[in-house]
């Protein structure tokens, strides 16, 4: 008769101990999936504006030309709301010279949930400089 008393005094224990557990496991699964996300997002610019100033560095490029490959690139990854661009005039810069391109990313295409609980910064920068090519 002692240990069934013992097994009813410990009935709720698992559920309070869920409880408590369950809580804090979530939040980490969406804390990890959200950083997960941004690191992804970093990821895409940095490859977005790599490519991009591949392109602006050859000797027939302008800024048209590069503008539409990034914003082709950014449409491709489903970002096409969210980011800024900064390069110098493209034709400008001279063979040998280094070409400084950036991509800033808002982070707000890096919502999972409606609620804002983790800190984010408030922008991603992708900045790629390389030297203008020539013949």
């Amino acid at each position: 008769m002692n240990t069934l008393s013992k097994k009813k005094a410990r009935s709720g224990t698992s559920t309070v101990e869920a409880v408590i557990i369950l809580p804090v496991l979530v939040l980490m699964t969406f804390g990890g999936l959200k950083y997960g996300l941004l690191f992804l997002r970093a990821q895409q610019i940095t490859n977005v504006a790599r490519q991009a100033c591949r392109l602006a560095i050859r000797p027939y490029a302008d800024n048209a030309l590069v503008d539409n490959e990034i914003d082709r690139l950014m449409t491709a990854v489903g970002l096409e709301d969210y980011y800024t661009r900064t390069m110098p005039d493209v034709s400008s810069v001279g063979t040998g010279d280094e070409l400084t391109l950036t991509v800033t990313l808002d982070t707000d295409c890096v919502e999972l949930t409606l609620v804002n609980w983790l800190p984010l910064p408030e922008n991603i920068v992708a900045q790629v400089s390389m030297s203008k090519e020539g013949p």
